[in-house]
């Protein structure tokens, strides 16, 4: 009667060992929430500098204002994204402020990803502002 408790209790011991263990690595390493991203792609328009970072101005064919922060958005090469002229490509998370002076400027996100071009590429790939 003794070795049946020992070996019940040896039992439910191995099996919450094997529970405990199965929990711990039932988890993904590296799983993150979901995140709306937005996609980001055109020809900068416009820069203008912020307390906190640089507001751009992006045209079609994925517009929009936003935000680059240091050290919160991964900037990839060619690093154009301090000038007007070069095409961007990325993703944004929303939302973004331009903190000027004392004013709040909205954009439409943060860049989370963003690569900029060297030089601008002909019109045809990545138009410029309309003339008015």
């Amino acid at each position: 009667m003794e070795n049946t408790r020992k070996n019940r209790k040896l039992l439910r011991f191995f099996f919450s060992i094997v529970v405990a263990v199965s929990f711990f690595f039932s988890t993904v390493p590296h799983a993150r929430a979901a995140v709306p991203f937005i996609p980001v792609g055109g020809k900068i328009w416009m820069v203008l500098y912020c307390t906190n970072g640089v507001l751009t101005l992006i045209g079609p064919p994925r517009p929009g204002l936003f935000m680059y922060i240091p050290f919160v958005s991964q900037l990839f090469a060619f690093y154009q994204i301090y000038r007007p002229g070069p095409c961007v490509l990325g993703k944004a998370v929303p939302p973004g402020v331009c903190n000027w002076g004392f004013i709040n400027i909205p954009a439409l996100g943060t860049y989370a990803l963003v690569g900029t071009s060297l030089i601008g590429p002909p019109p045809p790939f990545c138009p410029g502002p309309p003339s008015i």
